[in-house]
């Protein structure tokens, strides 16, 4: 008799389990396992350990196998459309955000124990008065008085209203009221050109404040105050005329410069380095611009100032601010000359002196070619630079990779655009352009490889790393790139091509004819016919706007190679629809055109056959619109009524082309 279950006990279950061991099979590993370890024993399994990371980690991953910085400062001005204000408010607010943490680390190396850590490691904030309310006195004795308290309050606009009160009324200031003035209005009212932060370069690239560049007038009357003028009233005097954009004032300056030669009066370093970088227009009587770079370096030497990177660097700009005609090949010299000075003082060139010397170099009048002398230049300054890291790179740094890919461009060097690229992709050296510069870069490396690469995958991966924004619009590029790959028949490349095809505006004939020259496997027509969705709709969408009649027919010919009719007849509807606005000669490619009507002659569709004829007995020659319209005549069955309609279709039309277009003899 049986027994239920819970009467046999737990006993009965384990004699189950142990008969179900013994009829498995063992693999290899598990033996191996057995063997390896104890009996009745397994390996133990362990948690993975924790790595602690940051909370931008992620963000830092992304940004080096990208390229490209997902947290630079010049992003966040298009980043939020909520957050847009008029005109460069916002940029301005950046650019103070940015200064701040400058001058925050400025202090705190400067007055360590006042920034001394609490135990949460919080710093400790001064007490400070800037934001107290301070009461402007408008008593005309007190003008001087109230331009030092708005001076202390930084408010331009009010400072800027007392000097107009000030100036005509004639009254006096004292010598260190007026250093404080032009002080002041030499630092906020002109553009600081000292910035190293990339973030900060690029923000005031873009935060152009015009709004107090003309100070020529104002800072003029303030010096012909009868007070005692300190030195650095004359410096800062000087330097307020060669900040601006346009030296206007050479002969002024200059009178000022040889007084307090004369006078000797000191001159500051940061003085001498201005006129530097000015020294050609300045002397104008010198004929040659690096003889008056020469004379200034040693008028700074003789005051027992020792040259510096930047007093090289400003000498270099000097050499740079002039025309070059006939003196050119001077001015490289003396500025391969100053290159090789620094390294026997011992000072290494920055990434800001190669730029500036790579900018002497960009000029059309020196030899052309990879063998060139130039060339030669650019590839040891490339030998110098490879594999370094340079710091705190100013804003001429900043354009060396795009100068010199300009370089390569104009002397046809692959090769050396190659290393351009490789040192542009080293660490963090991306961050290095502007938004900008990786447009005119990315379109360079793709122009030059359309003309000297060999190798098509190359030239075709150089196109898919285009952004949308970086559309080729030079016709005559993209036209040889199209026909490479037509003549080569590089159909492999049209998956690999078809997302930068998808954002492309300009160029449509081209990528459209290529796209059409043969019929592809079914995969690639599906995706075809996507794209020729995508144009239509865009097309559709946009008023005024004149379509090529190429275009319009590749479009056509890409929907009957993958047999997509509904999509072809919607192209042919858009033709007629849009005809008279259309650019183009009459139709030049009929294999799609004919192809659609064959199918409706298969079909028996003798509407669909007579809209066809009315547009083709128009457009093509008349030979041909009558042995189409034969071939709808014997192989459409059709009653006399019909029959009549459609000779009286063609024979209306082709009067009417007679009558218009006398030319059509040629056919």
């Amino acid at each position: 008799m049986g027994t239920c279950l819970r009467q046999r006990g737990p006993n009965l279950i384990f004699k189950a389990k142990q008969l179900q061991r013994l009829q498995l099979i063992p693999c290899i590993s598990c033996s191996q396992l057995q063997s390896s370890t104890p009996r009745d024993t397994y390996p133990k399994i362990y948690a993975p350990k924790k790595i602690n990371r940051s909370p931008t980690a992620l963000l830092e991953a992304l940004e080096e196998s990208v390229g490209y910085e997902c947290r630079s400062y010049g992003k966040f001005s298009i980043d939020d459309p909520a957050c847009y204000h008029r005109q460069f408010m916002k940029a301005e607010m950046m650019l103070s955000t940015a200064s701040g943490r400058k001058a925050a680390r400025m202090m705190m190396s400067m007055y360590p124990e006042v920034f001394e850590g609490t135990p949460a490691h919080v710093p400790v904030e001064p007490p400070t008065k800037v934001f107290d309310p301070i009461v402007t006195k408008e008593s005309e004795d007190d003008l001087e008085e109230a331009i030092k308290e708005q001076i202390e309050q930084r408010d331009v606009e009010k400072v800027l209203a007392l000097c107009h009160k000030i100036v005509p009324e004639g009254k006096t200031m004292s010598g260190q009221t007026l250093e404080h003035l032009i002080h002041f209005l030499s630092f906020y009212c002109l553009r600081d050109h000292t910035a190293t932060e990339p973030e900060e370069i690029e923000l005031l690239d873009k935060f152009k404040s015009e709004k107090y560049l003309p100070l020529d007038n104002i800072l003029n009357d303030l010096f012909l105050f009868e007070a005692e003028k300190p030195p650095a009233v004359y410096n800062s005097f000087i330097r307020q005329y060669l900040n601006s954009a346009e030296l206007k004032k050479p002969r002024e300056c200059l009178k000022f410069y040889e007084t307090m030669k004369n006078t000797k009066t000191p001159l500051e370093r940061k003085t001498y380095h201005y006129i530097l970088s000015h020294a050609p227009t300045l002397f104008v009587s010198l004929q040659e611009p690096y003889k008056a770079v020469h004379q200034v370096l040693n008028d700074m030497k003789k005051a027992g100032y020792h040259p510096t990177v930047e007093t090289y660097n400003m000498a270099l700009l000097g050499l740079k601010s002039q025309r070059f005609d006939s003196n050119n090949s001077e001015c490289l010299d003396y500025g391969l000359k100053l290159i090789a000075d620094m390294k026997d003082v011992g000072i290494e060139p920055t990434l800001d002196t190669l730029s500036i010397l790579t900018s002497l170099l960009d000029m059309s009048v020196f030899g052309k070619g990879t063998s060139s002398g130039v060339m030669r230049v650019m590839n040891l300054m490339m030998d110098e630079i490879e594999g370094k890291r340079f710091k705190d790179v100013g804003p001429q740094g900043r354009k060396f990779i795009i100068r010199a890919l300009k370089i390569a461009l104009f002397h046809q060097d692959l090769d050396f655009a190659y290393r351009i690229d490789a040192f542009y992709k080293t660490g963090q050296n991306y961050k290095l352009l502007t938004d900008h510069d990786h447009y005119s870069y990315r379109v360079i490396m793709f122009v030059l490889a359309v003309y000297k690469e060999p190798s098509l995958s190359k030239v075709v991966n150089l196109y898919t790393a285009l952004q949308p924004v970086d559309e080729i619009r030079f016709v005559n590029v993209f036209r040889k790139f199209i026909k490479d790959l037509t003549v080569t028949k590089s159909y492999k490349f049209i998956p690999q091509l078809l997302n930068s095809f998808h954002a492309a505006s300009f160029n449509l004939a081209e990528i459209t004819a290529f796209l059409a020259k043969e019929k592809q496997p079914q995969l690639v027509q599906v995706k075809l016919a996507e794209f020729v969705k995508v144009k239509l709709s865009e097309l559709e969408e946009k008023r005024n706007v004149r379509p090529k009649m190429e275009l319009l027919e590749n479009m056509l010919m890409i929907a009957m190679n993958g047999e997509n009719i509904e999509l072809a007849w919607k192209v042919f509807s858009f033709i007629i629809t849009n005809r008279k606005n259309m650019y183009g000669a009459e139709v030049s490619m009929i294999q799609p055109f004919e192809g659609l009507l064959d199918y409706y002659i298969s079909a028996d569709d003798l509407g669909k056959c007579a809209e066809i004829m009315k547009f083709l007995v128009k457009e093509v020659p008349q030979g041909v619109a009558e042995s189409l319209g034969e071939k709808i005549f014997t192989s459409i069955p059709m009653n006399e009524l019909e029959r009549e309609q459609l000779q009286r279709i063609m024979k209306r039309a082709t009067i009417k082309k007679r009558r218009s277009n006398p030319y059509l003899a040629r056919y």
